[in-house]
């Protein structure tokens, strides 16, 4: 049975906090209890209760949820799923396959996959991050341009479902078994079919040896309009274009525009070749040497223990790290408090769809069709807004290029 945690208990104010403390805005939309969860069961009679007294569910696994989804929920019970985080096979799985609880963090994740199986899950860069709303939301990360989304791998699911009545059922999604509501869960409806307690996946993309990051500074200071718009302006263009090719698609890049108060905005790339190696690290310099105009400098990520110092290669500053010691085996990227992601119409950040779209263009005619960046003034004056406004003090736009490899594995 579920631990129940209420406001008399010394643990609650504690438990009940979200990642971003911002919320509950207010303290009167906050739960008034915490189930914690050890299994499917637990779960499952921890939502039959809730349903049976008329509160509002909220499931939280890793608690990253930049809104508040789950922390505003007036006098309901939070549902967390943080303790049910095994990694590994299915026991008394003749097919070997893997199994990821929603409340596994990607850290725990990654490391006990590669440790274990050599494989990995082409998801998130950031330690701390819950499987269970990460995968329901697709799942992308720094190696989903050569693998695609966490997502695409799913083939099973444990959910627990509510029927009409109010009746809680728990439910094993297969493509055989549920299986329109397995397709719903793989990256649609933010997770609002049920509470899914586990993922299953037939097979898994390996995991890289090791991958070559680099990261690319722009001081404020130093910041044109123009020249703002021209760096947008090739990073889009490079993967509309030169990354099309498959060659490429081991290289994952983010803008990062920083509050000014930073001093800088960069651009951080990961890579290595479709091989899991980086003998070859001609794309990654192709792409660095397309903002030497720009002249930014290199500030070189600061190593793991185990890892060898940074190197050179060429004209660019580049960091060798192996897999197992790269950000939570995943990405070199983490989350910070506070970071936010900027999304402006279409229209506004790319131009129009006369001018160049945001879906990669056609295989028919790849490479044929420029990027067009149109949001610079924009973005500029969000950043100079941000520093008279407290609110925004701590928020990174990120520009991800976030175009991947599909696996529909259920064909």
């Amino acid at each position: 049975m579920a631990i129940l945690v209420t406001h008399e208990d010394v643990r609650f104010n504690n438990l009940k906090s979200a990642r971003n403390g911002r919320w509950p805005a207010d303290p009167g939309d906050g739960i008034s209890s915490v189930a914690l969860c050890l299994n499917s069961e637990d779960t499952a009679q921890a939502l039959q209760r809730v349903i049976h007294a008329g509160q509002r569910p909220t499931i939280r696994s890793g608690g990253h949820c930049y809104e508040d989804f789950y922390a505003n929920n007036p006098n309901g019970t939070l549902i967390d799923m943080s303790m049910m985080n095994q990694v590994g096979i299915l026991p008394h799985d003749d097919d070997a396959r893997y199994r990821v609880g929603a409340g596994a963090t990607l850290g725990k994740a990654y490391q006990d996959l590669y440790k274990l199986y050599n494989v990995t899950l082409p998801g998130g860069t950031c330690d701390s991050v819950g499987a269970g709303g990460h995968i329901t939301g697709g799942g992308y990360g720094f190696v989903s341009r050569l693998y695609g989304t966490t997502a695409d791998w799913v083939t099973g699911i444990d959910i627990l479902t509510v029927d009409s009545k109010g009746k809680v059922a728990l439910r094993n999604c297969t493509a055989k078994q549920d299986a329109d509501l397995l397709r719903a869960c793989r990256g649609a409806g933010g997770g609002n079919f049920g509470v899914i307690v586990d993922y299953v996946f037939d097979k898994l993309p390996p995991a890289p040896q090791e991958v070559m990051v680099s990261t690319m500074i722009f001081p404020w200071a130093e910041m044109t309009e123009e020249k703002f718009t021209r760096i947008f302006t090739a990073f889009g263009n490079y993967f509309a274009t030169r990354g099309q090719d498959p060659e490429t698609w081991g290289l994952f890049a983010v803008i990062e525009a920083n509050h000014q108060s930073s001093g800088f905005m960069r651009v951080s790339a990961q890579f290595c070749n479709p091989d899991g190696t980086c003998k070859d690290t001609k794309a990654l310099e192709e792409f660095l040497a397309l903002f030497d105009a720009y002249n930014p400098s290199a500030v070189l990520p600061k190593p793991p223990v185990s890892n060898r110092p940074a190197e050179g290669f060429g004209p660019h500053m580049m960091t060798r790290v192996l897999w197992a010691d790269t950000e939570a085996a995943g990405g070199v990227r983490r989350g910070s408090a506070g970071q936010i992601q900027v999304h402006l119409h279409e229209e506004e950040l790319y131009g129009t769809r006369e001018q160049g779209p945001l879906q990669a263009p056609d295989a028919n005619d790849a490479g044929s069709r420029p990027f067009a960046f149109g949001g610079g003034d924009r973005l500029l004056r969000w950043r100079d807004e941000s520093q008279r406004d407290a609110r925004k003090d701590s928020g990174v736009p990120a520009i991800e290029h976030y175009q991947v490899a599909i696996h529909d594995l259920l064909d």
